[in-house]
């Protein structure tokens, strides 16, 4: 039966897909109490703990893939680039919207280390390879 073949290969292809998370991101979440200033930007911030920190891919779609489009103000098009940050499925299970990735280490385009980015909802699948979740770019690196 398919769904038995899928789930007996399904920790390889986990495996598989994690060797291709080759960056690394911080996920932090806001809580609740007194701002603290942040070192870089010197604004006062909401205090944040730490959701996850580990392996991850991260991914701008191709054109039109993964993208929108739609009118601004002015009636021109505009295009919404819908980037992905993949996970692993045992690590990342409470990651949630709102919480905010930042990307640590990325050895094959050192141009992204730094970037932030706010996760836009959660991602789940019964034979999911993956953690998949859409993101909207708050600050580049």
């Amino acid at each position: 039966m398919l769904a038995d073949d899928i789930r007996n290969a399904l920790p390889e292809l986990r495996r598989e897909s994690e060797a291709l998370m080759t960056s690394r991101c911080i996920i932090r979440r806001a809580t609740t109490g007194e701002k603290v200033r942040n070192p870089v930007t010197g604004q006062l911030e909401p205090p944040t703990v730490t959701v996850y920190d580990g392996p991850c891919e991260f991914k701008f779609p191709t054109a039109g893939a993964m993208s929108s489009k739609t009118a601004n103000a002015q009636g021109q098009g505009v295009t919404t680039q819908l980037p992905t940050l993949k996970l692993p499925i045992a690590t990342s299970g409470d990651i949630r919207a709102g919480d905010v990735a930042e990307l640590t280490e990325n050895p094959f385009d050192e141009s992204l280390v730094g970037m932030r980015a706010s996760v836009t909802g959660r991602h789940g699948a019964t034979y999911a390879a993956a953690r998949r979740l859409v993101v909207e770019v708050i600050s580049r690196a």
